[in-house]
């Protein structure tokens, strides 16, 4: 039979997890964002110093793309971390 305080702790725990999720994912969206913007700055750089920043920005597009393309995958690497850890989370209980 459970008690009033065992179901309480129950909720906190869940409530915990919960909490570290979402700061996880949070973390995740905002490592995406600065890989983006931080590739796309660096092809921004370079425009300047090649001297085409004004007649088609190609580093920048560069960046851009290269910029998603790596944020994309440090996501699915992580999601990936992320899911086995929860599955192992699970199993133990």
């Amino acid at each position: 039979m459970e008690t009033k305080d065992s179901h309480e702790n129950d909720e906190r725990t869940k409530s915990g997890r919960q909490r570290l999720d979402y700061g996880q994912l949070s973390g995740l969206g905002l490592e995406f964002c600065l890989s983006v913007a931080l590739v796309a700055a660096a092809g921004w750089w370079l425009d300047g110093i090649l001297k085409i920043r004004q007649s088609f920005p190609a580093c920048l597009l560069l960046g851009v793309f290269v910029g998603l393309a790596l944020g994309i995958y440090r996501m699915k690497l992580r999601l990936e971390e992320w899911e086995k850890l929860r599955k192992d989370d699970l199993k133990t209980k």
